[in-house]
């Protein structure tokens, strides 16, 4: 019996494996973007964060009151707050002392009081806790007031013990975005997490691809 030579009829022909594709820059670009499509989208939700902190802020970046405030009274003085307010739907209010940051809260001689359209007054309830600064200000939160009716509140401030200088600043608790803003900013929210998953995905997937071709590179150079 005659065996063919390779290749020929009845033959065994020898055909080359393929070549082991050892190359990592791929894998690396691939790594490298979802890191930064993940960063990217971390920066969306931060800057969406900061913006919504930044529209509740009492007060503004240079230390003004912030847009959100309805009044502001330099101690001792009086201020009146306009309040359209539908019957049996109430709003509560927020008091905050402002003051310079390099100075401790400062202590009123006296209680805050809210003289209500109708001649009735009504003092602040103490509520603290919250403070924020800016701009070289702080504003502390001192009460707390409701308001049940709509008209004219008048504020009457007392002045500070030692004389330091101080001005309430009032913001309403209830204040929220308006729908527009709220469907924006849950776009961005949506369009932040579609950015993390894929992000995320393209690492992972970049990492695990790395890896193999970094395998194979090490066993395509041999012992």
């Amino acid at each position: 019996m005659t065996l063919q030579g390779a290749g020929g009829p009845g033959g065994y022909g020898y055909h080359q494996p393929p070549p082991v594709r050892t190359s990592t820059t791929g894998p690396r670009i691939l790594t490298f973007a979802g890191i930064v499509v993940v960063l990217a989208a971390v920066a969306i939700v931060l800057l969406v964060a900061l913006a919504a902190a930044s529209a509740r802020s009492v007060l503004a970046p240079d230390g003004s009151p912030g847009d959100v405030v309805t009044l502001a009274v330099d101690a001792p003085g009086e201020g009146v707050l306009e309040l359209e307010i539908e019957l049996g739907q109430g709003q509560t209010h927020q008091v905050f002392l402002a003051y310079p940051s390099r100075d401790p809260v400062p202590e009123l001689s006296g209680e805050i009081l809210v003289h209500g359209p109708f001649g009735h007054s009504q003092p602040v309830l103490p509520f603290g806790g919250e403070v924020t600064s800016a701009g070289g200000v702080s504003a502390h939160l001192a009460g707390v007031f409701s308001t049940l009716v709509p008209g004219e509140y008048r504020i009457e401030v007392p002045a500070t013990v030692d004389g330091s200088p101080v001005t309430v600043l009032i913001r309403p608790a209830t204040d929220s975005p308006g729908l527009a803003d709220g469907f924006r900013s849950g776009l961005t929210r949506q369009a932040a997490t579609f950015l993390g998953l894929l992000g995320a995905a393209m690492g992972v997937g970049g990492g695990i691809w790395w890896r193999r071709r970094a395998a194979a590179r090490r066993r395509a150079a041999g012992p």
